[in-house]
């Protein structure tokens, strides 16, 4: 499929214009040849080329044997269409060349047009733009109606689509739809809208496409013509990406593959695919766009689709520069150049001289940036389409950013306003953003503040229609640069207080966008993308029938579970829940009343080229510029995780005292953090994978535990919400302790026994007695439940990361000893407080893995924080088994007269001075989450 990534895709791939399956009006005794031709022509029409070739050819042996040349012709032709439908070109192609002599040689004039068209028709699929051309010059000349010839003109405009020429495309195509209309021909008319539709969006006008679709598929649902439909939602989808109505293109492109995996029809699988594809790229999840591309790139290359091979490569070679992978990026990106120019396709070529311009300006190769960017502005004034215009005038604003030309940023956006204000998101967006840039430059900082807005709230009109948690947040991963933006330039006009809200409200996103509330249809979406990703991650390349079949219905599972999405009504008002998740936001003056005396809040925000912190206390706030970049503090927390994390890991003295000063000493110097004994953290992108108890103090050596009791919190705005919770209903039990596994974790035992010492009261289940069901319903009657379990963090799909318990004697739904985040969502928790003994409770990925942009969130914990529970204990990595014991009967200890911050802070310090603990692995890695107005100590 020729589309165009990145910028606004569009989708130039159809199933066109033959003419209609003829039908036999002879009388009976038809002699074989005809007969079987008709039969042939019938299965044809509806779809079902594997039998109508074995009727043409049937028809074909039977004409050789009564010497019929004229029906040996046309049902060589027909065989030749019914390949190329199935992808088969090299077969079409020599029938379609055979079929054409023999009518040459009986003068079957009747016939030649058919045989011209279909014959350019495999040209265009291919590639061979001149040799289609010719062709369809041919099949006009060879039209002996007006029907005809509409349909040389649309199946021409394909061609002039490729060749850049979209005004006689559009001509084209209208003959089309006149002459479909005038004959009465249901196809050729939904064929010649839908092509009219996929102009419209390529020329930058989606909003008009979505009518003209809406009248193909109610053309094509009068003819049962599924083949149309599949092409029509595959368009459809490329519209509402456009529109930047996100979950509804993905819905109808979901519907789009699974009607094309059912038609077997090769190319517009690839095609629907690369669609797909596209939209992944869209919402940030590069790992499936990757996989669906190569999956339809297989099929470009089996078919010899070169157009589409050379797209493919362009967006293979955008991942690959995204990845900072620029000789790859660069060589990918040339394949396609070559293979677009060759095939002369202006229009795709204009996007391979964007991108590699832009590869070159990483590089800050100037010369030959400009010079790619001299012939795209070549192609784009030839081709003279907004879509076009749109792509040149970004790519030379980003060009111009990096070269710090702040003036020629504006000129070139001036020059293209209109353009990229009159449709298309993706445009708008970049254009404000790319704005608000040159004028922070230019210090007019005013406008830059309302062009950072306009470019925010752009994206903000889209992100809010994802349904899925996944897509949301990689979506806005994708744009925090213009957020970033925006608080920038918020900070440099003075405006703490608003800059503080806009990027608290993107930090407490993470969280809602992954949790989501407890809709089913969410569950359902990241339930069954989890299992396709498994199964692609299996790889295609050797995958047999069984492998396709699953992968089939997995993807129908898919489209069912986001058309259920789609259906949600919009939110209702926001509660304390909605506050904790980031979905409603809170001023800086609400709370940092909610502050004590000695308490600190530090928020933070890190963008790609610097980060910041917010500094909260009871007298005022306070921006700093921490001067780090994003890429710096991802591989200093990632050693310090790697270090700290493991038992057999030693100290990690040195990083962690570099991680001190960059993030804490700055705060420490501008004084903020004098008086202050509580610190209240939220952290933001890679710092939540960090233990801030564990960061040292180089002068004095102290780990932050030892001078400071610390909690963590989604959002800066969820410390008033918790603070405004109603007090717990009558608590009927102190206390529950669980340790479903005792005999893979045999200091479960010595953690339950100090907990029930400490909660006078409490009733303990262990092993088969610790069940889900008995779980459940701890979290309404007990004002304590304390978990010493094995916690399990999905890495695709945190809404089923679990904390395991028994399996209750049904095993079935709320018992099955897998208590889920998604299940913790519909729960009403009365406990103040949850204690999660284990292993990664407190967090989204394990300290191994990579991180994946906007994953700030920590699943179990804020999840239980969200569905009522006061404050949760819970782990950042696999903690030793005695170690974790030790710190709970010294937790539950404190936590008789202390609160539990204070409490687990003070745990932390007694393991620090115990020889035996005192490497940061075996506390450092229990965090509290919430807690920090929870003022009542002790567990009575």
């Amino acid at each position: 499929m020729r589309f165009l990534p990145g910028l606004i895709a569009a989708a130039a791939s159809a199933l066109l214009a033959c003419s209609p399956a003829e039908r036999s009006d002879e009388p009976a005794g038809l002699p074989a040849a005809p007969s079987l031709l008709a039969d042939g022509q019938a299965r044809y029409t509806r779809g079902e080329f594997d039998s109508a070739t074995a009727a043409f050819t049937a028809a074909i042996d039977a004409a050789r044997g009564t010497g019929d040349r004229q029906s040996e012709g046309r049902a060589l032709t027909w065989r030749g269409l019914a390949a190329w439908r199935s992808g088969r070109y090299a077969d079409a192609r020599r029938d379609g060349e055979a079929g054409l002599a023999i009518k040459q040689e009986t003068g079957d004039g009747q016939e030649l047009f058919r045989s011209w068209n279909g014959l350019g028709l495999l040209a265009w699929n291919e590639g061979r733009l001149l040799d289609a051309t010719a062709l369809f010059d041919s099949a006009t000349a060879a039209a002996l109606n007006p029907e005809d010839l509409g349909k040389a003109a649309g199946n021409r405009g394909l061609v002039q689509v490729d060749l850049g020429d979209f005004a006689a495309a559009h001509i084209g195509f209208s003959a089309m739809l006149a002459s479909g209309r005038s004959s009465g021909d249901a196809r050729v008319q939904g064929n010649a809208l839908t092509n009219l539709a996929m102009l419209d969006v390529r020329v930058g006008r989606p909003e008009s496409a979505l009518p003209q679709l809406a009248e193909a598929r109610r053309v094509y649902l009068t003819i049962d013509f599924p083949g149309g439909e599949q092409v029509a939602l595959a368009q459809l989808a490329t519209a509402y990406q456009s529109l930047g109505r996100l979950p509804e293109a993905f819905a109808v492109i979901d519907t789009a593959v699974i009607l094309a995996r059912r038609l077997n029809q090769p190319q517009d699988v690839a095609a629907n695919l690369e669609v797909q594809a596209q939209l992944h790229r869209d919402v940030g999840e590069e790992r499936r766009a990757l996989t669906l591309y190569d999956e339809a790139q297989a099929i470009n290359l089996s078919l010899g689709l070169t157009v589409e091979q050379g797209s493919n490569f362009r967006n293979q070679a955008e991942i690959l520069r995204g990845l900072g992978q620029g000789s790859s990026a660069v060589r990918t990106a040339n394949r396609a150049l070559q293979l677009h120019r060759s095939a002369g396709a202006s229009f795709e070529e204009l996007l391979d001289a964007l991108l590699l311009s832009e590869i070159a300006a990483d590089e800050a190769d100037t010369v030959t940036a400009r010079r790619y960017l001299a012939s795209a502005r070549e192609l784009a004034t030839s081709l003279d389409v907004r879509t076009a215009r749109v792509a040149v005038a970004l790519a030379t604003a980003r060009i111009e950013a990096r070269n710090g030309e702040p003036n020629r940023v504006l000129a070139v956006l001036m020059a293209a306003w209109p353009d990229l204000t009159s449709g298309g998101y993706d445009a708008e967006w970049q254009g404000w953003d790319l704005r608000a840039g040159a004028e922070m430059q230019l210090d007019r900082l005013t406008d830059a503040a309302t062009s950072a807005q306009n470019a925010v709230t752009a994206i903000e009109r889209v992100r809010g229609g994802l349904s899925s948690g996944t897509q949301r947040t990689g979506f806005l991963a994708r744009r925090a640069g213009a957020y970033a933006r925006l608080v920038e330039v918020l900070l440099r006009l003075n405006r703490a207080g608003q800059a503080f809200e806009v990027a608290d409200a993107m930090r407490g996103r993470a969280l809602l966008d992954h949790l989501g509330g407890p809709e089913p249809a969410l569950g359902r979406i990241e339930a069954v993308q989890e299992q396709l990703s498994r199964l692609e991650a299996q790889g295609s390349q050797t995958a047999d029938a069984v492998w396709h079949d699953a992968k089939r219905q997995l993807e129908d599972a898919l489209a069912r579970a986001r058309n259920d999405a789609r259906r949600v009504a919009a939110q209702g008002a926001a509660g304390s829940g909605d506050v904790l998740l980031g979905r409603a936001p809170a001023g800086a003056g609400l709370v940092r009343s909610t502050l004590a005396t000695d308490e600190a809040m530090l928020v933070y925000f890190v963008t790609h080229e610097r980060s910041y912190v917010f500094v909260l206390r009871r007298d005022g706030l306070h921006a700093l510029d921490l001067r780090a970049p994003a890429e710096e503090l991802t591989a200093r927390v990632r050693l310090a995780r790697d270090m700290v994390g493991r038992r057999e890991g030693g100290q990690a003295d040195q990083v962690l005292e570099a991680l001190h000063e960059l993030i804490l000493a700055p705060v420490r110097d501008a004084g903020l953090l004098t008086g202050m004994r509580r610190l209240v953290l939220v952290p933001h992108g890679v710092l939540a994978y960090l233990p801030f108890a564990a960061l040292r103090e180089p002068v004095t050596g102290r780990y932050l535990a030892e001078d400071y009791a610390t909690s963590i919190l989604p959002s800066a705005a969820a410390l008033p919400a918790l603070a405004g919770r109603p007090a717990p209903g009558r608590i009927r039990i102190a206390g529950e302790g669980f340790a479903p596994s005792p005999t893979d974790l045999p200091a479960t035992r010595a953690e339950m026994e100090a907990f029930q010492q400490a909660v006078p009261g409490a009733a303990l289940r262990i092993g088969a007695a610790a069940t889900e069901a008995e779980a459940r319903r701890a979290f309404e009657r007990a004002g304590i439940v304390h978990i010493a379990s094995h916690g399990k963090m999905n890495l695709i799909n945190p809404l089923y990361s679990l904390v395991n318990l028994a399996p209750g004697q049904s095993g079935e739904g709320g018992d099955d000893g897998a208590l889920e985040v998604h299940e913790l969502l519909h729960m009403r928790i009365g406990s103040r407080l949850v204690y999660l003994s284990g292993c990664e409770t407190g967090l989204g990925q394990t300290w191994g893995t990579w991180y994946r942009a906007g994953e700030d969130y920590a699943t179990l914990g804020q999840a239980l924080l969200f569905a009522g529970a006061g404050a949760v204990v819970a782990t950042l990595w696999r903690i030793d088994d005695q170690a974790a014991a030790v710190l709970a009967e010294r937790f539950y200890q404190h936590y008789r007269s202390m609160p539990p911050r204070d409490a687990l802070t003070q745990a932390q310090r007694d393991l620090i001075a115990n020889p035996r603990f005192s490497n940061p692995y075996y506390w450092a890695g229990h965090t509290l989450i919430g807690g920090a107005v929870a003022g009542r100590a002790g567990p009575g």
